[in-house]
């Protein structure tokens, strides 16, 4: 039962994330700061958006595992043994820091992008001519998604290190 508890929590975390995200985008696409992102990001050379979405998903699954480990660490030294997290425990904290990763990871490949000059060039141009979309303004809104995301990740991993329903 508490590995099924856990899958079902995580499918119903995922589908009331993807609603979110769902909702966000059709909003997004209706303001005038969405549709210059989506225009920068359509002048974009396609081996840059390939770049820096593989960068991205680099740096998130390694961030992801990174907090993952430190869970994983902080429970066992809380509960003591050799016993990691099982079930509902462990998803959460999967859960957790797949999101927690999230912000850092893109701040991250956003100074990759910004380092490598080729990239770096290629983003100027497409970012030339709009008033909205920029570098600054992505990293001064991952910082404000982070300032939502991160608190909540912080509270959801605490819960499941802790584990109080198991005592």
């Amino acid at each position: 039962m508490d590995a099924f508890a856990a899958i079902a929590t995580l499918i119903v975390a995922l589908l009331a994330t993807r609603l979110i995200l769902v909702r966000y985008s059709r909003y997004r696409r209706n303001t005038v700061a969405g549709r210059e992102w989506l225009q920068f990001k359509a002048h974009l050379p396609r081996w840059v958006k390939c770049l820096e979405t593989a960068i991205r998903t680099v740096l998130w699954l390694l961030l992801t595992f990174a907090i993952v480990v430190g869970l994983i660490i902080a429970y066992v030294a809380i509960h003591g043994g050799e016993n990691g997290p099982r079930g509902f425990a462990f998803g959460l904290m999967v859960f957790a820091s797949l999101y927690a990763a999230l912000v850092p990871a893109f701040m991250l490949a956003n100074l990759a992008s910004w380092l490598i000059p080729p990239v770096r060039r290629a983003n100027q141009l497409a970012f030339e001519g709009l008033q909205t979309a920029s570098y600054r303004g992505a990293m001064i809104g991952l910082l404000k998604f982070g300032g939502v995301l991160l608190p909540i990740c912080t509270v959801v991993s605490a819960f499941a290190v802790l584990e109080p329903w198991a005592h």
